[in-house]
């Protein structure tokens, strides 16, 4: 789209200042691009605003719901959002203790994350809640711990231990 088609749809009235829809609604951007066309030096292009509000965040971002059955690894249930360019893929490395894995996915000193329970048992403590660190530029953990019980905390898989129920939320978020 160059800057004679914006010129035409102002003047048809097609440009609003408010979002109908997020999905279907175009930001317009222009740029120089250093040459003439049609006597402008313009381009401009459009984008939905979606997709716009993801170009304009500070962060990549992934957001997922897992799931755990005894002690095997993490699955994935859901992917509610994931900004990262690949898949972590989840293993279990001990009782509470998961590595994510995801090729240079994680910068040092710019990636932190928070887990925690989507619903707890009923047997839980006040407190059953995940961490999550940056071990190198490729892998982070998730540790999981909860109540033990008699006011102590102790590390312990998702899938039923420490009041979990078997499904958390992780959030990640590599700052650029």
């Amino acid at each position: 789209m160059d800057i004679l088609n914006l010129l035409y749809l102002k003047a048809k009235s097609y440009l609003k200042t408010t979002v109908d829809n997020r999905n279907q609604d175009l930001v317009v951007l222009g740029a120089n691009v250093g040459f003439d066309k049609r006597q402008d030096k313009y381009q401009v292009y459009g984008m939905t605003v979606s997709d716009f509000a993801l170009q304009s965040r500070p962060y990549k971002s992934y957001v997922a719901i897992l799931t755990q059955t005894g002690t095997a690894a993490p699955t994935v249930a859901t992917i509610l959002d994931n900004t990262l360019g690949g898949t972590i893929v989840w293993t279990r490395t001990a009782a509470g203790n998961y590595t994510g894995t995801l090729t240079g996915a994680f910068t040092a000193s710019k990636t932190i994350g928070v887990a925690s329970p989507i619903a707890l048992s009923a047997t839980a403590m006040s407190v059953a809640s995940g961490a999550i660190r940056q071990n190198n530029a490729n892998t982070i953990n998730l540790l999981t711990y909860g109540g033990d019980g008699s006011g102590g905390f102790i590390y312990g898989d998702f899938s039923g231990g420490g009041g979990f129920t078997g499904t958390i939320i992780v959030d990640i978020k590599v700052y650029l």
